[in-house]
């Protein structure tokens, strides 16, 4: 009789094809949204800081709500998935950030609204986790990280998409108002909403087929399997093929195996990863419309903006190559060095610095766009790097945790900065380029590279 086989090992001898893209397509859709929704706050604080009257403090945490969610979102759906499924989990997560999101344009004040942000981060952090751990195991080894690269891409679709609606409603050149007696601002959130009708459309897809033979449903992760190839046009008869399976016997899956000696390594060093990450790019961008702005080179804040989330977009696309050809974790590391380098050129860059070998227009505008360009790619391959480290049934819990640590530094990379960007923009972004060149360094020389899970 012949040997069980991994529920990869099948992938691989199925096309890529129309599966795959819709998926791509689903997963990224929603992750642009959630991307949108986080960018959002960023336009709307100043006008709703104006309009109840809030200090600087309150101002402050409500601009963090979201991230405080985020933190606790990206564990919460990493185990939801992993004990109940990934699809189920990816609709859940998605419905809580669109309700939250729309029910911000109807919030009355401070704890209405910090409230629902925080809501929101909790679905946004779990919609992360649950849109990588999904694709990736729809995906044979060879196209995983090279569509995982792609799937944080549409991150820079949901930042073009904010910067272009905050344009559009909250300039002076904005249509007065408004439907509904609605300010312009809560148009915004109420935009937020729309990613409810993606739940439906999740629907039509099954669980990963990963997750159903884990948990020792066979009969369900072979249909998964031919359906799978039915819709590539390559279908598969895998009714005399015997899978892999998690069968009752084995050891439970939890936060505790995390750190056990086969994996305790991968999760400290992914889960820092993450944390350096985040420090740097939320630490970044965050401050990055008042940087502009004092920078006061020609053209408006709007304008230098929309052109950092544009080259995003050759950012992804740059790193989902490389990680096909010369690894994620070669990727990884690289990009994030660059993007300390690009960080610090654009601070020193900047007027009143008196770096003069890096001052001027053109030193500020290579350092913003070189931060931007290689901030994301190092997302892109860190998205395609954490699934790797993890075997299935600890996938999404792991990958969550990795995740869940990130978000902690995308709340301290904004207060770190802003303790420190009255002493200047040089002295406020230098820790950050740090944490970024820190995180590469961590990742070269303690990452792996293996992919001996994904397979599983």
């Amino acid at each position: 009789m012949a040997s069980p086989l991994p529920v990869g090992e099948v992938l691989t001898r199925i096309p890529r094809g129309p599966v795959q893209r819709d998926v791509l397509l689903a997963t990224g859709t929603a992750w642009a949204l959630a991307a949108m929704e986080v960018l959002l706050i960023s336009f709307t604080l100043p006008t709703m800081t104006e309009a109840w009257g809030l200090s600087g403090t309150a101002a402050g945490v409500l601009g963090s709500a979201s991230l405080g969610g985020m933190v606790l979102g990206s564990p919460i759906g990493g185990r939801l998935g992993d004990s109940y499924g990934r699809l189920r989990t990816l609709q859940l997560m998605v419905a809580v950030y669109a309700v939250s999101a729309g029910l911000t344009a109807l919030a009355g004040g401070l704890y209405s609204a910090t409230l629902l942000r925080f809501l929101t981060g909790i679905g946004i952090g779990g919609t992360a986790t649950a849109t990588t751990v999904y694709l990736s195991e729809h995906l044979a080894d060879d196209d995983r990280g090279r569509y995982l690269t792609y799937l944080d891409a549409f991150w820079a679709i949901g930042s073009i998409a904010a910067v272009l609606l905050a344009w559009v409603l909250l300039t002076p050149f904005a249509f007065s108002l408004p439907v509904g007696g609605f300010e312009n601002w809560r148009l915004l959130f109420a935009v937020g909403a729309t990613p409810i009708l993606l739940v439906p459309l999740f629907g039509r897809f099954g669980d990963s087929p990963h997750y159903l033979a884990d948990h020792g449903r066979e009969t369900a992760a072979r249909e998964r399997l031919e359906a799978i190839s039915r819709g590539n046009g390559a279908p598969l008869d895998l009714s005399a093929v015997r899978l892999v399976v998690r069968t009752a016997g084995d050891d439970d899956a939890g936060f505790k195996q995390l750190l056990s000696p086969s994996l305790a390594r991968r999760t400290v060093v992914t889960s820092l990863a993450w944390f350096g990450t985040n420090l740097g790019f939320f630490g970044v961008f965050i401050w990055l419309p008042g940087a502009i702005g004092a920078a006061e080179f020609v053209g408006g804040t709007y304008q230098y903006l929309l052109l950092a989330s544009v080259v995003q977009i050759p950012g992804y696309l740059s790193a989902a190559w490389l990680v096909d050809r010369v690894g994620a974790k070669r990727t990884l590391g690289g990009y994030l060095l660059l993007s300390g380098v690009g960080t610090y050129v654009f601070a020193a860059a900047l007027p009143g610095v008196g770096f003069t070998p890096l001052s001027g227009f053109w030193p500020f505008l290579f350092g913003l766009l070189a931060a931007s360009f290689f901030s994301v790619g190092a997302f892109g391959s860190l998205r395609a790097y954490t699934p790797a480290q993890f075997p299935t049934s600890l996938r999404s819990t792991g990958s969550g945790v990795a995740e869940g640590t990130g978000r902690i530094a995308g709340i301290l990379g904004p207060i770190v900065a802003g303790s420190l960007v009255g002493s200047g923009y040089l002295l406020a972004l230098a820790p950050l380029a740090v944490g970024f060149a820190l995180a590469g360094a961590l990742v070269f020389v303690f990452g792996t590279d293996a992919d001996e899970f994904v397979s599983a």
